[in-house]
């Protein structure tokens, strides 16, 4: 944990809100999204695997994770906008954050922006 409590250094939170920020997209990443983003995910998934197996996979490693398929993501072009993490600093004591299920991405980039506010499991159906 950090001086502030928080168990990651997320990605900055202004105002309680993420946005994507503007850059320029390669050509190939805007062309082959899949082919580039793809395999840094699955690169990621098989590293957190391999140092969960070994019992070293922590609440700063399932975030680093996270952050790093927001960082695929972003890198082919996917603009994302989170709001209200304000409110995830507000909370004492145990909650329960319900997703709409619109995709398996919700599952991946959440523990990013809840995990360095407030320690959390995940019930994953």
């Amino acid at each position: 944990m950090d001086a502030d409590g928080n168990i990651y250094k997320s990605p900055s939170f202004r105002d309680g809100t993420y946005r994507t920020s503007p850059k320029d997209i390669p050509l190939l990443s805007r062309i082959f999204p899949s082919l580039i983003s793809y395999p840094k995910i699955i690169l990621i998934v098989f590293r957190a695997a391999f140092k969960a197996k070994y019992s070293r996979y922590d609440y700063a490693d399932w975030c680093k994770s996270s952050h790093g398929i927001l960082n695929a993501l972003e890198g082919v072009g996917i603009r994302v906008e989170i709001t209200g993490t304000n409110h995830i600093r507000k909370v004492d004591g145990p909650c329960v954050f319900v997703a709409n299920h619109m995709s398996t991405l919700e599952t991946f980039v959440l523990p990013v922006i809840v995990v360095p506010f407030k320690e959390t499991t995940f019930a994953v159906k």
